[in-house]
């Protein structure tokens, strides 16, 4: 057996062409020959395209201002809008960034803005749904969910709230107040007080009264004190 020292050759680099034409060699150095492939340069320099977005935005936004917009095409676009891969949304509810890119997806088939209204209504409730919580969590948006509660009832759907697990939340002072306004006897012992809450309304619907949406005098003027940056809710008035 014999070892024999070899090392590789260097890469050939390409000749620059005449006329001043850019070129580069072969990646995979896998080819026939050393010809040269030519490097085009894009239609337009990435300066060109962030300028061309800027454009865009400027003049969108303008339309959004002052063009005429049908209600129908207002609500497609609020929608829209809730799509954007631009937009992060803390979702009480199950419904996910890619859900609502796909609710986005049934009012936009082959690029057309759909004018079908039954189809808008749908898509409207289900990314509102997705949108509005009142949850104790980082989803909470509780002044503006529930203004949006009180325009449509949703007092209404509140469960029945006489039960052993809510009303133990409840200090004593609390719950016999609730107790009196409901024509139910105070007992010494606030489990017996919550037990004749809980019989009262078994078959009926007790609702705290600090659990509906309507905001109270004391909410507003928070809300409309803090409308300077201070919260989200800074946006109610007076």
């Amino acid at each position: 057996m014999q070892s024999v020292a070899y090392r590789l050759p260097e890469p050939k680099k390409a000749g620059k062409p005449a006329g001043g034409t850019k070129t580069t060699t072969d990646a995979a150095g896998g080819g026939d020959d050393d010809t040269p492939a030519v490097r085009t340069r894009p239609d337009v320099t990435q300066k060109g395209t962030a300028m061309i977005g800027d454009l865009r935005t400027d003049a969108l936004h303008q339309a959004l201002a002052d063009a005429p917009i049908e209600d129908d095409a207002l609500l497609a676009l609020l929608i829209l809008a809730f799509g954007g891969d631009n937009v992060t949304v803390a979702s009480g509810s199950d419904l996910r960034d890619d859900d609502r890119r796909a609710i986005c997806r049934t009012l936009t088939e082959g690029g057309v803005l759909t004018a079908d209204r039954d189809l808008l209504r749908q898509a409207a409730r289900r990314m509102l749904t997705g949108v509005l919580s009142c949850r104790d969590n980082r989803s909470a948006e509780r002044v503006v969910a529930r203004i949006a509660g009180e325009a449509i009832g949703a007092s209404l759907r509140l469960p029945n709230m006489a039960t052993e697990e809510f009303l133990s939340c409840l200090s004593r002072g609390a719950l016999e107040k609730v107790a009196a306004a409901e024509g139910v006897r105070v007992e010494a012992r606030a489990k017996d007080t919550r037990t004749r809450m809980i019989t009262r309304f078994k078959d009926g619907a007790f609702v705290y009264p600090g659990a509906l949406f309507r905001l109270t005098p004391e909410e507003q003027a928070a809300a409309a004190e803090s409308r300077h940056g201070r919260s989200g809710a800074g946006w109610v008035g007076r």
